[in-house]
């Protein structure tokens, strides 16, 4: 998973619902303000979160990579072979 694409969907996301992003970010600005230190901690929480998903997304897509490149050098071993 790239951070390009990641950034690409927030932002088409942002400009299919701004409204929603507008309160979303208001209720966000409050909590921090309301109870920061309990909203620092979630937010913490919430980044490491996100990290390690990124690092599960990115294990994920480089195993799918390896098997594709398997599978293709596996047809091409099976090609060779046919052509003895």
């Amino acid at each position: 998973m790239d951070i390009q694409q990641l950034l690409d969907s927030a932002s088409s996301f942002y400009h299919r619902y701004p409204i929603f992003c507008y309160v979303a970010g208001a209720l966000i600005i409050l909590v921090v303000l309301w109870k920061p230190r309990k909203a620092l901690k979630n937010l913490l929480l919430l980044l490491v979160l996100g990290l390690i998903l990124y690092i599960g997304l990115t294990l994920v897509s480089s195993v799918d990579f390896g098997i594709a490149v398997k599978d293709k050098a596996i047809h091409r071993t099976e090609k060779e072979i046919e052509k003895l």
